[in-house]
Formats: C-alpha cells, structure tokens, sequence
C-alpha cells in the first residue's frame, strides 16, 4: 500500500476507522514525510483521517482502510458512506493487518 501511496498524484487521503487512527497514523507517519495529521493534514501530499474529519472534502485519491470496521462504527453505516464519497477519481478498499 505504502508504495501506491506515494505514488499518488493529486490530493489523496488515507480515511481510517476511528478505533485504528493512532495505530494506521503511526505506521504511516513513520513510513516517510508525505504524510499529514491534524492541523497540517491537507497541507501534506498525503491526509491521514477519520470519516468524520472528511466531510466536506474531496480529493482525488482516496485509501478506505479496513471498510468492515468502518461501516460497524456509524450509524447505519454512515461513516463508511462518507469515506467512500470523498473520492473524485480513484478510491481503494485496503485491509489493515
């Protein structure tokens, strides 16, 4: 996934469930510098974010990661819906460990 990402040209998002955030954002932020959190994540190449913290947004690419997670942990399955609405031209389905 990691070398997909980078690849990414355009905005992109990776959108994680909530329960997984810090450990999905670690791993990333780690893996190199073109990833963003918090207040600098839509300055990075990459925003790393929950559902709720994209609505609103779009970006080109986005990496939905571990979907079953996601759609347990809104209301009928509204964060999932989100996540996936976000993407203007490319999103991808990514199982997390």
């Amino acid at each position: 996934m990691l070398d997909t990402v980078r690849a990414v040209a355009g905005r992109a998002a990776v959108i994680v469930p909530d329960q997984q955030f810090d450990a999905v954002a670690e791993a990333l932020i780690s893996a190199g510098d073109a990833f963003g959190l918090g207040d600098h994540a839509l300055d990075a190449q990459v925003a790393i974010l929950t559902a709720r913290d994209t609505k609103g947004l779009e970006f080109d690419v986005v990496f939905v990661v571990d979907p079953s997670a996601m759609a347990l942990q809104g209301r009928r399955g509204a964060d999932l819906y989100v996540a996936a609405t976000r993407a203007t031209q490319v999103m991808h389905l990514v199982r997390w460990r």
